[in-house]
């Protein structure tokens, strides 16, 4: 009986080194082909690790919710993220990439027929985004279209569904970031004349689960 015993635990502790079920935080601002394709690579790369995909609310304007459910709901995130507000609640990040911030334009306004945008063809919108202190890189946007009298900024709490829904519904136009081109049907997202870019990379917490930083490692030496 004890021989069975001992058996037992070793080959429970054998199945727990073997496999290792990493929880994602996703949702309609946490995705992307690029970042799907990265779970396929570590899966490839390390057939013990299984990952299990946790709806969030990415509510990315005060980070409530998306911030609290690291360490809790799941482990690791992918999105646009801010240092201080990471700092702000012991968390940090992998940069995968810089990503390009532009307009997403509700498609019953003329706007969404173009190519590109220009800072003329902001005259006399009103730009939703976060409101200021919040996002740096949503700052120095910020800085830029208020120096245009004509046009107006609305402060949104999040990045949400039920935030894009009243863009939609208001005709406001959204500050965005590359990767949320498919959050919302109605809403299309365009290039503008500007060079402003928000950090994109995996959250997670300072303290973290052993195989976070397998995760990583893999990311620092392949990407």
């Amino acid at each position: 009986m004890v021989a069975a015993y001992t058996q037992s635990i070793n080959h429970a502790q054998n199945l727990a080194e073997e496999k290792q079920v990493v929880k994602i935080g996703v949702g309609p601002l946490a995705t992307g082909v690029g970042i799907n394709n990265l779970w396929l690579e570590i899966s490839q790369k390390y057939p013990n690790i299984n990952f299990q995909f946790i709806p969030c609310s990415c509510a990315l304007g005060s980070f409530n919710e998306f911030l609290a459910g690291i360490n809790s709901e799941f482990d690791l995130v992918s999105s646009v993220y801010d240092v201080n507000l990471l700092r702000a609640y012991s968390l940090t990040a992998t940069e995968l990439d810089l990503t390009p911030l532009k307009i997403s334009v509700p498609i019953q306004n003329p706007l969404s027929n173009k190519k590109r945008l220009s800072l003329d063809d902001l005259k006399g919108q009103t730009i939703a985004l976060s409101p200021r202190g919040e996002f740096s890189c949503f700052d120095r946007v910020r800085d830029l279209l208020e120096k245009e009298p004509t046009i107006t900024t609305k402060n949104i709490n999040g990045f949400d569904i039920p935030v894009l829904n009243s863009c939609v519904e208001n005709n406001w136009l959204l500050c965005s970031a590359e990767d949320w081109q498919t959050a919302h049907p109605m809403l299309k997202t365009q290039n503008v004349d500007w060079d402003f870019t928000a950090p994109f990379g995996l959250v997670y917490g300072e303290t973290h689960r052993q195989v976070v930083n397998q995760i990583v490692d893999f990311v620092n030496s392949n990407h």
